[in-house]
């Protein structure tokens, strides 16, 4: 059976150095972990209409690239949100709201998907740049499924809006190395 190449979104924001690497862990019994990115410590981003504060507790964002057999609708539900549960997340209404585990489906091969509850490419991939950055962390000459802009194209206007908030990252190298380590 062919592998399908999938970009997964990995962040948390409750103890996430341990969920991260816990969630990390635990999808290899599912998937080969190929590469990983940088994983990025930013403030949490707020609500729509509401201004970036240092009282929400930071994220760690990384972007892995692996290999699965499983097809996107069951890697999503049958994994990904079983392995969120596993690691603690409750689903609220407030999409904002702090969790220990947040695993989305950035990119899928090279496929397009419109169905309910899934959109591949993730929407966000051009809308927050650490989603961005990740991937081209992985490949740097990337193209988005459907698009003709290499995704480079949408870093900087990102990382520019970013930067208007007076919000900063920084790198957790640790978590990094040890997430390759158990690659």
């Amino acid at each position: 059976m062919a592998q399908n190449r999938v970009y997964l979104s990995v962040a948390s924001n409750i103890q996430p150095e341990a969920n991260i690497f816990k969630a990390m862990t635990e999808l290899k019994a599912f998937c080969q972990i190929k590469a990983v990115s940088r994983c990025f410590v930013t403030d949490a981003i707020p609500a729509p209409g509401q201004p970036p504060t240092k009282d929400l507790p930071y994220y760690i964002n990384c972007v892995a690239l692996v290999e699965t057999d499983y097809e996107a609708a069951a890697f999503k539900f049958e994994v990904l949100r079983s392995l969120e549960t596993k690691l603690g997340r409750v689903r609220t209404a407030d999409k904002y709201a702090p969790r220990p585990l947040d695993l989305d489906i950035l990119l899928f091969n090279e496929a397009v998907i419109q169905a309910e509850n899934l959109e591949i490419p993730d929407p966000d991939i051009t809308k927050r740049w650490f989603l961005a950055q990740g991937i081209l962390d992985i490949d740097p000459e990337i193209i988005l499924p459907g698009d003709r802009q290499p995704l480079q194209g949408y870093l900087q206007p990102l990382l520019d809006q970013f930067s208007a908030t007076n919000q900063t990252f920084t790198e957790n190298q640790t978590l990094r190395a040890q997430i390759q380590a158990i690659a």
